[in-house]
C-alpha cells in the first residue's frame, strides 16, 4: 500500500516537469531563428557573413504566427569573428537550429570552404543536416529572391533541393566522404 502511494506521488511530481515544454509564447518572441547562413570574402579578405532570419512573434491572444524577415550582416577577420559581430548586432539571442542552407560566395569558395567547414563542424549551435550551396552571383542579388511561397531565402533553398532531387543537372555529395 506504501509502495503505490510512492509511486503515486513520484508519477504526480514528474508528470508535470516532463510535460513542460521548451519554449513559451513569451520566449519565443525573445529568439531569432536564422533560416540560412551566407559565407563571403570581401576585398580585403575579411569574411562577411549574412544571416537571414525570422523573427517571430506568437501572442496568447492571437492564433495566428507573426514574423518578419532580417538580415544581419558580419565582418570580421574570420568567419568567428563575423557571426561574434553579428551576434552583437542583433538585439535578441540567434538560434541557428532552424538553419537550413549554408551558401558560400564564388569568392569564399574560390579562396577555400575548410576553415568555414571547421567552423560549422566544431560549433554546437550549428546542425550539419541543412544544404550547402556555391553562389556566383551578387550577394544583393540573391538575398532579394524570395518565392510567393516562402519568402524566407533558407526555406525556399530547402524546398527547391526536394523538389529537384532527381535532377540530373543538381550534384549532390556529403562534405564528410
Amino acid at each position: 500500500m506504501r509502495a503505490k502511494r510512492f509511486i503515486r506521488l513520484i508519477t504526480a511530481l514528474l508528470f508535470p516537469i516532463l510535460l513542460v515544454g521548451c519554449f513559451n509564447y513569451r520566449d519565443i518572441n525573445k529568439v531569432t531563428f536564422a533560416t540560412s547562413i551566407i559565407f563571403d570574402t570581401d576585398d580585403f579578405g575579411r569574411s562577411v557573413v549574412y544571416v537571414d532570419c525570422i523573427k517571430p512573434y506568437r501572442s496568447t491572444n492571437e492564433s495566428s504566427d507573426k514574423g518578419r524577415r532580417m538580415i544581419y550582416k558580419g565582418i570580421g577577420k574570420t568567419a568567428l569573428e563575423a557571426l561574434k559581430d553579428v551576434n552583437l548586432a542583433s538585439s535578441y539571442e540567434l538560434n541557428y537550429s532552424q538553419n537550413r542552407a549554408y551558401i558560400f560566395t564564388e569568392k569564399a569558395a574560390r579562396d577555400g570552404v575548410k576553415g568555414y567547414l571547421d567552423l560549422i563542424n566544431n560549433n554546437q549551435e550549428f546542425q550539419i543536416k541543412p544544404d550547402m550551396f556555391v553562389y556566383f552571383g551578387e550577394v544583393k542579388d540573391l538575398l532579394k529572391v524570395t518565392s510567393n511561397d516562402e519568402e524566407y531565402l533558407g526555406l525556399y533553398l530547402e524546398e527547391l533541393v526536394h523538389r529537384n532531387k532527381r535532377n540530373p543537372r543538381a550534384i549532390r555529395a556529403n562534405i564528410n566522404e
